[in-house]
């Protein structure tokens, strides 16, 4: 994997690559950077290079587009940016067919980070409701370290702890993005 990685980065930096590739594997760099390495600074620096390539191409995809706006927010929110996630929100075409649930998963998390706990568990039900079935744990697993995260920050130690066991309990396998909230969960946990 960290070969794979390391090939991208030096492709998209390849002057020779079409605008599309380096937007796709930009994107595609921008998710691993978030959810493998929990690194938000350099996800969302992918993430806004592959939303400025999409808006200078000007795909006739529109998924494409929205898929890059959608990765976007997430970065902003990862790094605390809402009002800007919100504005990138705002301004995407609702996602089509399997992606619709990313779009529920994304608004769910900005809710949640912004103090509107209600709205952000229901837009994370609709995910999970409107999820291909490969995803429907993805984004359970998320919702409740969301609302763990959320539990610890209002200082309800007995429901924080409660949502962490149960994201733990929410097995994923062969999903590599999880794998640093179980780590975390764990270390949380224990001390």
């Amino acid at each position: 994997l960290a070969e794979a990685v390391a090939l991208a980065e030096e492709w998209v930096d390849m002057p020779e690559v079409r605008a599309e590739l380096e937007a796709s594997l930009s994107s595609k760099l921008g998710c691993y950077y978030a959810l493998e390495k929990a690194d938000a600074v350099r996800a969302l620096a992918f993430a806004e290079r592959a939303y400025e390539l999409l808006c200078d191409i000007e795909p006739k995809d529109r998924v494409a587009r929205s898929v890059a706006i959608n990765n976007l927010a997430f970065g902003l929110i990862e790094v605390g940016r809402y009002a800007e996630a919100a504005d990138c929100l705002s301004r995407m075409q609702p996602l089509p067919g399997t992606y619709v649930a990313f779009g529920y998963a994304t608004r769910g998390l900005l809710a949640i980070r912004t103090g509107k706990m209600p709205k952000g568990k229901l837009l994370y039900e609709r995910a999970i409701a409107s999820a291909d079935a490969r995803f429907k744990k993805q984004f359970r697993k998320r919702l409740h370290w969301e609302l763990a995260a959320h539990w610890e920050r209002e200082g309800d130690v007995a429901k924080w702890k409660t949502h962490l066991k149960t994201m733990l309990k929410i097995r994923v396998d062969g999903i590599w993005q999880l794998r640093h909230l179980d780590v975390s969960a764990k270390r949380m946990l224990v001390s």
